[in-house]
């Protein structure tokens, strides 16, 4: 798909706004504002995320692995806020469409793909109504945006825009710990950039969400362990040989222990679009 036809695809104003969408608006407004000073031309550590590893302790390295080759497939970013992932999918030479309901951040993330030297077509709409054409997408990519949704308008959507054998990978926060959800409770009042929609999913809520799709990987990940880690101040650099440390225990215990699962707090998912025999009724 040429650069023009995606541009004239999504030309317009956002097609539906509720609520839902307002809230986030106004949360992601605050986001921004939190993030006019950062530092656009840092590419950050790209070599993690251009051919991680299957074993990855890291999420999103994992999430990088799912998306396989995306050499000139058409990549939607949803919920691309300030751009970070947009710019790395265009760096695996992928057609990446930045799709966020915040204006805000819309901006930030098209100086950041600017002065990185990165491709990337933004738009601001809604996720429930992309403005993209049927079956126009190969890959759909969130990374903490399905939590911020409704579950079901959200997968109207994507599988409309997804063409036959497209996919969707997912980063999600995720507490089946009542326990977890319990001291979750127990934080202080929300932020300005909390939404008051916002909330970690449960493995009930993904399936519902994943039911019309094949879903063809999924790993956890982030157990307490390396959570307290990161509390008693191990956490100082993300590429720490503590911080790599506690990560490396929490996937050692996923795979062996395979129901310590229910304590983690991410999950990374990969679903594809249904694909129906003809012999099929």
């Amino acid at each position: 798909m040429s650069s023009t036809k995606i541009e004239e695809m999504i030309d317009g104003p956002i097609l539906e706004i509720d609520a839902r969408d307002e809230a986030e608006r106004r949360r992601s407004s605050e986001e921004a504002r939190q993030r006019e000073t950062e530092n656009l031309a840092a590419p950050g550590n790209i070599a993690r995320y251009m051919n991680p590893p299957h074993d990855s302790s890291y999420a999103l390295e994992y999430a990088y692995y799912l998306l396989g080759d995306v050499l000139q497939k058409t990549v939607l970013d949803l919920g691309s806020g300030a751009g970070e992932n947009s710019v790395l999918l265009s760096r695996r030479a992928a057609k990446v469409i930045g799709l966020d309901i915040s204006p805000d951040l819309v901006e930030i993330a098209k100086r950041r793909a600017q002065v990185q030297g990165q491709r990337v077509q933004y738009v601001v709409s809604s996720a429930y109504a992309t403005g993209l054409p049927e079956g126009s997408v190969d890959v759909v990519f969130g990374e903490a945006i399905l939590h911020h949704l409704d579950l079901e308008r959200a997968a109207k959507e994507i599988r409309r825009i997804l063409r036959p054998g497209g996919y969707a990978i997912f980063v999600e926060p995720i507490r089946d710990s009542a326990t977890l959800r319990f001291l979750r409770r127990l934080k202080p009042t929300r932020q300005a950039d909390v939404s008051p929609y916002e909330y970690p999913l449960t493995q009930k809520q993904l399936a519902r969400f994943a039911q019309d799709f094949e879903l063809s990987a999924i790993r956890k990940f982030d157990l307490p362990f390396s959570q307290l880690v990161g509390r008693i101040g191990w956490r100082h650099d993300c590429l720490g040989w503590k911080h790599r440390f506690a990560l490396n225990v929490d996937r050692w215990l996923l795979a062996t222990v395979p129901w310590i699962g229910h304590f983690a707090s991410i999950v990374v998912f990969q679903i594809h679009v249904k694909t129906f025999s003809a012999q099929q009724p």
